[in-house]
């Protein structure tokens, strides 16, 4: 009847379930059908009178318009106290009958914990604990589990974890789940256990996670925390919040490097074996990006060797819309390259090997001939000779330059300008 009734048919369905939301929210039969009407079915509404029924009995049969998020319903000092009673009744009605996959619920009980006192907060955080899978399908549901991470124990966050065990990577991968992941990062003591827990699950398919729309997010957090590149202000502004009502002791700074160190030599690892793969479109390309400007020593090196001889590779093609594109021509990849390029000037100030030095080391006639055919092969090649040029002193690299021992052998040399 929903799927093919008129307009009107639909508006009779929706408003039949006045007066019984609570009811038919905490059925286990009703429930999914329910959830299916509210949020696919009804307008917004409709959806603001339905959900004014979790703010007591008398909101069953009698609206009102104004009355659209639990805040409208607290204007009245008065009424405070009995409307929190009556919301957290009904919200632990729910939660019993384990029903918690409901939108419905989400939009109220998140609002519930902005208001609630700390002893109602903390008794539904512990029942949320219980069904945390249940949440992570919602915006509103994710966020409650961050807030109620945040202001768990110790002893409760280790309990949170041993739950997620199994369920990683489908978390990661969530459109919500994968900031209940950045959150425990964020406010977990107890890295050591964090990286035991729920590390491995995410080092078995780092490729899959770095091309998955939401997965990236989780790497990139841990390579790059809270970059404004990578991040939408408001997920940042979700996280921050759940950060001011947490009880962790140690340094932000402190607990991210040390999750970091777990992941950032396993990503260099997988770009140095498989640099096909980490280059193959724009999207993972951003995190190959964001890994090589977190990398250091030897295996940092070792894939920026392996780039810088992948984009050396004439025959190399992306495919992309059907279409194949030469590397050094393709839009998303001269953007990696310059922005890492342009990255060297921090590298080479701390005394760190720098991309420039070893995609200069690389290059030959043939080469050099090809890129200065295309404007943005040019442009690469401007940037990395610039900065090989300003960084190549006995500091960083001795006292002969790396370019000139790597290309003794290739009977290669330069004119006085290297340009010409």
């Amino acid at each position: 009847m929903l799927k093919h009734g008129n307009a009107n048919s639909k508006r009779v369905i929706v408003n039949s379930l006045r007066g019984k939301v609570i009811k038919l929210v905490s059925h286990s039969v009703a429930a999914p059908m329910f959830e299916i009407i509210y949020s696919k079915w009804a307008t917004s509404s409709e959806r603001n009178l339905l959900q004014q029924e979790f703010f007591g009995d008398m909101y069953k049969h009698e609206k009102e318009s104004d009355v659209v998020r639990l805040e409208d319903a607290l204007n009245m000092p008065a009424m405070k106290g009995a409307v929190l009673s009556a919301v957290k009744a009904n919200i632990v009605r729910i939660l019993d009958k384990k029903l918690a996959k409901s939108s419905l619920l989400h939009s109220v009980l998140l609002d519930f914990l902005k208001f609630c006192s700390k002893e109602d907060r903390e008794e539904v955080c512990q029942q949320i604990q219980e069904c945390l899978l249940d949440f992570i399908g919602t915006k509103n549901g994710a966020q409650i589990v961050v807030r109620c991470i945040c202001q768990a124990t110790n002893k409760s966050k280790k309990s949170i974890m041993k739950s997620l065990k199994g369920h990683v990577m489908e978390i990661a991968k969530s459109e919500y789940g994968h900031l209940v992941l950045l959150s425990l990062f964020d406010t977990v003591d107890d890295t050591v256990l964090l990286k035991k827990l729920l590390m491995p699950e995410l080092l078995c398919d780092l490729v899959g996670l770095a091309n998955n729309e939401y997965g990236k997010k989780v790497l990139l957090y841990l390579v790059a925390h809270r970059d404004h590149l990578y991040f939408h202000p408001s997920d940042i502004a979700i996280l921050k919040e759940g950060v001011a009502l947490s009880n962790s002791k140690k340094d932000m700074n402190v607990r991210i490097t040390e999750i970091k160190e777990v992941v950032l030599n396993p990503l260099l690892e997988a770009i140095a074996n498989d640099p096909k793969g980490w280059m193959s479109s724009s999207s993972i390309e951003m995190v190959t990006l964001a890994v090589l400007k977190s990398g250091n020593g030897n295996e940092a090196k070792k894939a920026f060797e392996a780039i810088a001889e992948y984009v050396c590779d004439l025959n190399v093609k992306i495919v992309e819309n059907g279409k194949e594109i030469n590397i050094m021509e393709h839009p998303g990849t001269h953007m990696m390259l310059k922005k890492l390029i342009l990255h060297d000037k921090e590298k080479a100030a701390e005394e760190r090997v720098t991309f420039s030095s070893v995609l200069v080391s690389k290059l030959s006639t043939e080469i050099l001939s090809s890129w200065i055919k295309c404007n943005r092969g040019c442009f690469v090649f401007s940037f990395s000779f610039g900065n090989f040029i300003e960084f190549s002193d006995a500091r960083c690299f001795g006292e002969t330059s790396q370019f000139d021992k790597s290309n003794q052998d290739r009977n290669f040399s330069w004119s006085k300008n290297p340009f010409q």
